[in-house]
């Protein structure tokens, strides 16, 4: 009954801790997210401080509403390949949230109500290149480091293909190069691009507002801030 109840508390200690650390890695990537919109290194600040948390709520929003698209797609126990395509499917129809999360880090059009920001088929449209590649990198990473658990034998424990050391080596390869190569450059183009966008002005000549593509958002990245970028996010992936 004792060790029972101390593997209660462990979990519980275990669950607090991870409830814990998602505001203080939203805290992080928020100082990231800051730097690459604006192409300027962010002044340091407490790491807690309320304007670290901007568009907090926005995200646990897209949070839920992601698990509840996926809880109602046929995905469960599918192949991943089907998985991949039924995340990605479920980040597409939830990017204007995701645009409207970084103008609330960068405190761009705060007066704006949500609805507004999100219900936006403009928005929509005009994000979707950037959204479709974000979503792309960030599942790739995901799905495909699991398809190296699964295939490696990690699942059911069977290493009869290659080594145990040597199958750790190949998903830590697989998701260190697809996180780090695919995952956070596109998700940096996906911010540069999100934070040049004015939702509010549908019919508005492009350029004149500043919009960046795809393309014009990776060329203008600034070094130092993308370098602080990937440092924010490499602990986030270590934590991981």
């Amino acid at each position: 009954m004792l060790q029972e109840w101390d593997v209660q508390l462990v979990l519980l200690g275990l669950a607090t801790t991870l409830i814990g650390l998602v505001p203080a890695v939203y805290a992080g990537g928020n100082v990231a997210a800051t730097s690459i919109a604006t192409s300027t290194p962010r002044a340091e600040r407490w790491p807690f401080s309320r304007q670290n948390f901007r568009g907090f709520t926005i995200f646990v929003l897209h949070r839920l509403l992601k698990i509840l698209l996926l809880s109602l797609l046929p995905a469960r126990g599918s192949s991943v390949m089907k998985c991949f395509l039924v995340s990605v499917i479920c980040d597409l129809a939830l990017s204007t949230l995701k645009v409207a999360n970084v103008h609330a880090i960068i405190n761009k059009h705060p007066q704006v109500p949500l609805h507004r920001r999100v219900l936006n088929q403009s928005t929509w449209f005009d994000i979707f290149p950037a959204a479709l590649l974000y979503s792309t990198a960030s599942n790739l990473s995901l799905y495909l480091t699991m398809y190296a658990i699964r295939t490696l034998g990690f699942l059911d424990h069977d290493f009869s293909d290659v080594s145990r050391n040597t199958a750790l080596y190949i998903v830590f390869a697989t998701a260190t190069v697809t996180y780090f190569g695919a995952m956070l450059p596109a998700y940096a183009i996906f911010i540069r691009v999100a934070a040049s966008m004015e939702p509010l002005q549908d019919n508005a000549n492009r350029q004149e507002l500043g919009y960046l593509d795809i393309k014009s958002a990776w060329q203008s990245l600034h070094e130092f801030a993308f370098r602080q970028f990937i440092e924010l996010f490499g602990g986030i992936f270590v934590i991981e």
